[in-house]
Order: structure tokens, then sequence, then C-alpha cells
């Protein structure tokens, strides 16, 4: 398997000739090429995971493929006139060469006053574990962690725990749009020394950069 990061938390995870789209959301403006998705992931909808225009075009080219997402986003695409799988914690699914397991039910924690939306973190191949925007631990062993490193919703310390608690192999982080360079620096900095401590390798990806299973 491949995995080529996007801008902020857009994976694109490609595995025999097939794709598994994760979160294209509006900030990840490099993701253009739409060809050959067997299925896409949502973890929530949120429009820096969820870019309804994305997944028009990429079900326009792939009349196929099939969006896992939660009930609030197949609510809203239907409303587009987009077909999607809602999926919860403990859900099940496979396409094409993916297995996905789903887990949790709910988006981190803002603040008191905002509304807390619906999230499941995605497990793909037994492999690698995205959690969308939560630190909803798997429980099981996981080789690639793709680890939040920045939001409105957490905090760097709570990130670590998350490594040293999940214990993968390797890390790397996402959701760090809102960073500036300095700001990233810092906090990879920091998730880098979690990693470590635990033995894990920590890898910083650039938009379009990939790492291999």
């Amino acid at each position: 398997m491949k995995i080529t990061k996007y801008e902020h938390a857009c994976l694109v995870i490609e595995e025999q000739g097939q794709k598994l789209v994760v979160d294209p959301g509006v900030y990840s403006k490099s993701y253009k090429d739409f060809s050959e998705v067997t299925a896409v992931v949502v973890t929530h909808i949120h429009p820096d995971h969820y870019d309804p225009e994305k997944l028009a075009e990429i079900i326009k080219q792939n009349p196929k493929a099939v969006i896992f997402t939660v009930q609030e986003v197949v609510d809203d695409l239907a409303t587009k006139k987009l077909p999607a799988k809602a999926v919860t914690h403990a859900s099940a699914e496979a396409s094409g060469p993916y297995s996905l397991d789903f887990y949790g039910s709910q988006h981190a924690i803002i603040h008191d006053s905002y509304p807390v939306n619906q999230n499941v973190a995605v497990m793909i191949n037994k492999t690698i574990y995205y959690p969308g925007d939560s630190f909803t631990i798997p429980h099981q062993p996981i080789d690639i962690l793709a680890v939040p490193s920045s939001g409105p919703w957490m905090k760097i310390g709570e990130a670590i725990d998350f490594i040293t608690a999940v214990k993968p192999k390797r890390a790397f982080p996402t959701h760090n749009a809102i960073l500036s360079d300095i700001g990233a620096d810092i906090n990879n900095r920091i998730l880098k020394g979690g990693s470590q401590n635990i033995g894990a390798e920590y890898i910083v990806l650039a938009p379009g950069q990939t790492l291999a299973e």
C-alpha cells in the first residue's frame, strides 16, 4: 500500500491500482486526481474534511465508488443527490482491496457551547489508523497512525497521550493546515519526541508526499 497525504486531513491510499480516499475537504486543494477510486471515507461533516464538490467529481468519474460516512453526512449528501452508506462504531465494510473497520461515534468536544457532531475513526486493512477529529483508541495493534497535530478541539499533550496509548510502529501528522510553519515545527518536534518515547518512527509528510506500507 502507498499512502499519499494532501493538505490538512486528506489521504489517498493506493493498493492493486485502486484508490481509497479519506476526508477530501476544502483545504486539500492539491488533491485533483479523482481517477481509479473504489471508495471514500468521510469521518464527519466539517468542511475541512467534507467537500461535496470533490465527492461529486469523484462519483462522476467513478460511478461505482462507495462513500462510507456518518449519518449526518449521508443526510446532507442526499440533498445533493449523492449516495452514501452510513457507518458507525463497530461497522465493518469492504471495497475492492480494502477492509474498513470503524470506531467511535463522536467528534472531540470543542467547547460546551459548540455542537458535538458525529465522527468515525477508520482502520484500513488492519494497518493504517485514522481517527478523524477524535482520539478514539482502537485497542488493537497499529502499524501506521495518522495523528492529529493541531485543531480547536485538542492540545498537543493529548496527541502525545494518543500516540502513547495506540503504540504504532510509525506515525505521521495530519490535521495541520491551521498551523504556521513555525507552529508546525514546534508541534512536530514535540510529537516526534512522544513517538520516540515508545519506539515509534515519526515521519512528516508534505502535501503530495507518500509513505509505503
